[in-house]
């Protein structure tokens, strides 16, 4: 990728016609025909296709790094492994299909079990393959042990035999085609070895079969109430009797079922807690504080109070209440970026836009309407319609865009005049994790405490903590553990929590209405008879709910990721399990419960099952490939960046896939008493399942962040309701068998002369009924919930031996099951939730952190066995809470904050005559800015720079003017600024303190159209030029790290995993040395009462930093081709890729080239007072 696909993304057309079929491959036949030329460029010569589905195959598909035998994951444009022939890194290999992924994680350990391991993608993806598995096998075993069930049903005993057309010479076949035509789609003998009780009401006739008096297992009978009061009504008997082997193996596979729920709850809970006890993160060591004061800004402020209470303080995040500017100013991004795509810079191009009003827009200045009316003249029709979203065009959007800006600059205006936006949460980071729980123990407070200013009770603090002011400027504190920084969502900040919930309801209603409606549908096709309709349009419901639900869910503005899928999950099971199976059931036992044993009955329902099988996955395949936009659409494609846009993957939820693959175990177990082969479908169900979400993972999907096990154990609480359900109906369908209205326990006889002066000569034909007597029979009521009869109730006098004992037995089980799941599942959730609220959050009983001493082992470092953990340890993958969200339309994950000067590049030039000339000319050739430049009179030079892409570009274009000398990629190694030292205020954080690695292969849009390498800088929304007239650390939360790990550490730590992979996770390292050269030694800080240093900072010796802020300069990157005008300057825009993607997460490794690395100094000297700058210069 890196030596291909760069160059020519960058390079001009020229370039792009040079691309070759022997390198892309060939051009579809299809966009041949479209005007394609067979190397790959479109007929307006704007984008190559070929390059587009080159980059879609190696940058958007998942790839990995061979190490040893096993697959290291790697991110989006990150570079593979060396090629040993060609010394070249490669992009990487692809994931195998069917090597990928196993039951229990094993191949990692071993090659037998695979190659790769689904764990690569996160724990609840490896977790949800691993579920699907283990519970497919599962139901393929309950299916073989009820498969004496189904060979009951198909007896003579229970069905006469007339399931089976080899004994009746009737073939009844299952018609599975969704409009019931005869002869299509039949599945021969398809209710063979299901509940299906002949009748004479089961409507076969219909379909050619003829059955007579006699042919069925219903009969008629005299009605002895009726007969009584000289009423000729009759009564239907189904002779098809209830079996103490349907309740004896129901409920043996429930057991088994539910001993599999408690087994897997057990297994995935130490997995998971294993995984989080072996990986040290920022949550370990974080507190998060929920109610600060207005005013409560200053970093150093929260750093001193916690710091002399529990300990060193490795960083503090202020974050502020700015959701609503960051969503704004990302939309904004994105709209630049879609204009850049849709050609407003192509004069040829019917949305073409002029110049001056681009510029306006980019600047945020307001838009001259008259500049538009140049180049787009609009009819009144036609303004009429765009202010409904139809007929929209790039002067609309322009439209759109500017008042967006007036937004953003009043937001911002507002913000400024208030004196900065107020703060809304804040994160500190100790240094040790026992700190952070001595903190959660002494300032956490309950909810309402919190509310009322009242501070904890003593009781739930230790002696030697109830001394400590556990108040801050008179306010207590609302402090909980803080959530990963990865899983917060920092355009949601300033909404709050009240709005949030008021919110989430009325979402939640809207969807209810919206499957009442499908529901509604459902019911009146199952009525009209078209049961094969019926089940398809409950699959392609099931299909599109989750369009519906996603798109709900979007309004609500929670503030986790974790708190978004819960509810995205709780809508879609709510609304898949009603629409599958609750609303059929609750209609049919109102309307019409003695047809559950009939034809059309069991049809509709093996319907759903087979439709669950083939039509939902097959929609989520299909709609996955993206065809259309994969082999029509890009020959339409205006620029390279909308070409490439189309060969992006799908978006996903995991959430979503979690809610389907309980869909199915719902319809399996709701139906499993009636339809005895469920077991099998729901089997194959979730093998398509698999197969197709595997191939879907690892070809088409995006890429997704990470999610915990969190969701994985609200899905195991949805199995165990799964079975409290099944139980409960299973006990109704028992009870109600075999689905007459008639009392087979009481018989009387009467006479048949009687009989038949009452019934006439019919009567003849009654069961059990000649000339001498007559058998009749009491009515039975058997829907019991009309009668408000749930769990617990007596024997109904109707009841059989069997069926009164399995009615016992399942109301014994179902009581247990109940007690025993909300014990388990419910019990501990609401004990702690109740804690909170009045309390504070639990304590932690768990060890905290220690260095093993077994060498094999995580977090082995020798000399240091038993000593705690420090979260400014090398080994320790440690991101800061720094502000960034994902926005729709942009490909990477945007920041939110300033980002600090990591690096500097040094060379020697000819003495310029003209400095300021020389500064100008050099920010137009390294693509940077001037203020990032300072050159002195000997010629000297000095470019500062945000990240280790951004360092490497400026650093091979000094490399290539050949006129340079000594150029030289060096740290900003300089400490962080003292607390009410100049800048300060300023944010400040290392590179690795990122959640993700910027590539300079990747390119992005900015927003004059250029493709160019998409630094952090480039993906920053503080950058933005129409903030350029206001202080922008007032309007962006600020992250503070004050203690950072020794790079050199650093890099021994990844070189030490790095072997360790390379012997298959469990081999030696003796290959790696004990340590680095000569690290940086660091005070043991094992007590909490420790002497600190002056100025409020820790008493332990700081390693060399990566990178200080920088008081004399403060600027972005200027765009190039054309440059920017001076306002604009500093704005990196634009971003190019996947529309509404999740951000790609890359695998943390060390920053630079640690062989260059220079000695820090231990202090930095503050800056003079007249060096300070002017607001409006600020960056």
């Amino acid at each position: 990728l890196a030596a291909k696909a760069s160059p020519v993304a960058v390079g001009t057309m020229a370039e792009r016609e040079s691309i070759t079929a022997v390198d892309f491959g060939s051009v579809p036949w299809i966009m041949r025909k479209l005007g394609v030329t067979d190397s790959g460029m479109t007929k307006t010569d704007t984008a190559n296709i070929l390059e587009a589905r080159d980059f879609g195959s190696k940058v958007c598909i998942p790839r990995a790094e061979r190490v040893g035998n096993n697959l290291r994951r790697l991110e989006p444009g990150e570079d593979g492994t060396i090629n040993e022939i060609t010394k070249q890194k490669v992009v990487g290999e692809l994931y195998p299909i069917w090597g990928t992924g196993d039951v229990l994680g094993l191949s990692q350990f071993d090659p037998l079990f695979g190659n790769a391991w689904l764990g690569e993608f996160g724990l609840g993806v490896s977790l949800y393959f691993s579920t699907l598995q283990l519970v497919g096998m599962l139901l393929f075993l309950l299916g073989l042990i009820n498969l004496n069930v189904a060979s009951y049903f198909n007896s003579d005993e229970y069905s006469g035999g007339y399931q089976d057309p080899n004994q009746n010479g009737y073939d009844v076949p299952l018609n599975a085609f969704p409009l019931s035509v005869p002869g299509l789609w039949e599945i021969s003998g398809g209710y063979r070895g299901t509940a299906w009780c002949p009748t004479k009401e089961d409507g076969l006739g219909s379909a050619g079969y003829k059955y007579g008096q006699g042919d069925t297992r219903e009969e008629t009978v005299a009605w002895k109430a009726g007969f009584d009061a000289g009423s000729k009504e009759t009564l239907s008997y189904r002779d098809c009797p209830f079996n103490q082997k349907q309740a004896n193996t129901d409920l043996f596979t429930t057991i088994i079922f539910f001993l599999f729920i408690m087994a897997l709850e057990k297994v995935q809970g130490e997995v998971a807690e294993a995984i989080d006890e072996a990986m040290q993160t920022a949550q370990d060591y974080t507190i998060e504080v929920e109610d600060p004061g207005e005013n409560d800004k200053d970093p150093w402020e929260w750093k001193n109070f916690f710091e002399e209470k529990f300990g060193p303080v490795t960083a503090v995040t202020v974050g502020v209440k700015n959701g609503r500017l960051i969503k704004i100013l990302g939309e904004r991004k994105a709209m630049l970026r879609s204009l850049n795509m849709i050609g407003w810079t192509n004069d040829k191009d019917d949305d073409f836009i002029a110049e001056e009003a681009r510029t306006q827009l980019i600047n945020g200045d307001k838009l001259d309407e008259g500049l538009l009316q140049q180049t787009h003249e609009v009819p009144g029709w036609k303004q009429t319609l765009q202010g409904f979203g139809l007929l929209q065009d790039s002067a609309c959007a322009c439209r759109k865009l500017d008042k967006l800006n007036q937004e953003i600059k009043e937001n911002c205006r507002k913000k400024v005049e208030a004196g900065g936006a107020e703060p809304a949460r804040v994160y500190v980071t100790f240094e040790l994790e026992q700190s952070q729980r001595d903190c959660l123990e002494v300032m956490s407070v309950g909810s309402i405490l919190a509310l009322l200013d009242i501070k904890k009770p003593d009781m739930f603090v230790k002696d030697a903590h109830k001394d400590i002011e556990k108040e801050f400027k008179g306010n207590v504190l609302m402090v909980t553990q803080a959530p990963e920084p990865e899983d917060l969502l920092w355009e949601n900040m300033d909404v709050e929590p009240i709005m949030v919930f008021a919110l989430s309801m009325l979402y939640t209603t809207i969807g209810a209405c919206i499957v009442m409606v499908l529901g509604g549908i459902v019911i009146g096709l199952t009525f009209a008879g078209q049961t094969a309709l019926a089940g398809y349009t409950i699959a392609f419901s099931n299909s599109a709910l989750p369009t519906i639900m996603k798109t709900l869910n979007s309004f609500e503005p929670h503030p986790t990721v974790t708190q978004q899928q819960g509810s995205l999950l709780f809508k879609l099971v709510l609304a898949r399990w009603t629409i599958s199976a609750i609303v059929v059931y609750a209609v049919t036992c109102i309307r019409e419960f003695d047809s559950w044993a009939t034809q059309p009955k069991i049809a509709g329902i093996m319907n759903i099952m087979i439709a669950d099988i083939f039509v939902s996955p097959m929609i989520r395949f299909f709609t996955g490939l993206k065809l259309p936009q994969r082999f029509i659409l890009p020959a339409f494609a205006k620029t390279q960046e909308s070409a490439n846009m189309l060969y992006t993957g799908s978006p996903w939820q995991l959430a979503e896939r979690f809610s389907d693959m309980t869909k199915t175990l719902f319809i399996c177990f709701f139906y499993s008493s009636l339809v005895p082969y469920a077991y099998f479908f729901a089997c194959g169900a979730l093998f398509m399942n698999y197969w197709c979400d595997k191939y879907m993972l690892l070809r088409r999907w995006q890429y997704a962040p990470k999610i915990d096990a969190d969701i994985v154990k609200t899905t195991r609480m949805h199995m165990a309701l799964i079975l409290i359900v099944h139980n409960i109906i299973t006990l109704h369908f028992f009870a109600g068998w075999p689905f007459d209205e008639v009392n087979h326990e009481n018989k009387y006889d009467i006479d048949g002369a009687e009989a038949v002066d009452n019934y006439g000569a019919t009567a003849r034909n009654f069961t059990d009924c000649d000339l001498d007597s007559c058998t009749a029979y009491n009515a039975a009521e058997k829907e019991l919930w009309g009668r408000g009869l749930f769990i617990v109730f007596s024997s109904r006098g109707y009841f059989n031996k069997d069926q009164e004992t399995a009615v016992f037995m399942y109301q014994t089980m179902t009581i247990i099951m109940v007690v025993i799941i909300c014990v388990i599942y419910f019990g501990r959730s609401n004990f702690n939730e109740v804690f909170k609220l009045f309390v504070g959050v639990p304590q932690d009983t768990t060890d905290v952190a220690r260095r093993p001493a077994d060498p094999e082992k995580e977090y082995f470092m020798k000399g240091e066995e038993g000593q705690s953990i420090k979260s400014t340890a090398s080994d320790v993958d440690w991101n800061a809470y720094i502000p960034e969200i994902n926005v729709p339309g942009l490909q990477f994950t945007q920041l939110a904050t300033r980002l600090p000067e990591w690096h500097k590049i040094t060379f020697t030039m000819q003495p310029p005559q003209d400095i300021e000339a020389a500064r100008e000319m050099l920010g137009k050739e390294l693509y940077l800015a001037t203020k990032k430049i300072t050159i002195s009179e000997d010629g000297d030079v000095v470019a500062e720079t945000c990240g280790t892409a951004e360092a490497q570009i400026v650093e091979a274009k000094a490399l290539a003017n050949g006129t340079y000398t000594n150029v030289k990629l060096e740290f900003n190694d300089v400490l962080p600024k003292k607390e009410k030292a100049k800048d300060s205020e300023k944010a400040w954080f290392t590179e690795n303190n990122l959640s993700w690695t910027a590539n300079k292969h990747l390119k992005c849009l900015n927003a004059y159209g250029d493709a160019v390498p998409a630094t952090y800088r480039q993906n920053s929304l503080y950058y933005d030029p129409i903030l350029s007239e206001f202080t922008k650390h007032m309007l962006f939360s600020r992250c503070m790290v004050f203690i950072a790990p020794d790079r050199q550490e650093v890099e021994h730590m990844h070189e030490v995993r790095k072997s360790e992979m390379m012997n298959g996770f469990m081999g030696t390292t003796s290959d790696i040395p004990d340590g680095p050269p000569a690290p940086v030694e660091e005070a043991q800080v094992d007590d909490v009462n420790l002497q600190f240093a002056e100025e409020g900072t820790s008493s332990v010796e700081m390693s060399p930093p990566f990178a200080p802020p920088s008081p004399a300069f403060d600027g972005g990157i200027p765009d190039v081709m054309p440059p920017p005008p001076p306002a604009a300057a500093s704005f990196d825009g634009g971003d190019g890729g996947i529309p509404d993607a999740p951000p790609p997460a890359p695998v943390r490794r060390p920053s630079g080239n640690y062989a260059e690395e220079e000695e820090a100094p231990v202090e930095e000297e503050e800056a003079p007072a007249e060096e300070e700058e002017a607001p409006a210069e600020e960056e």
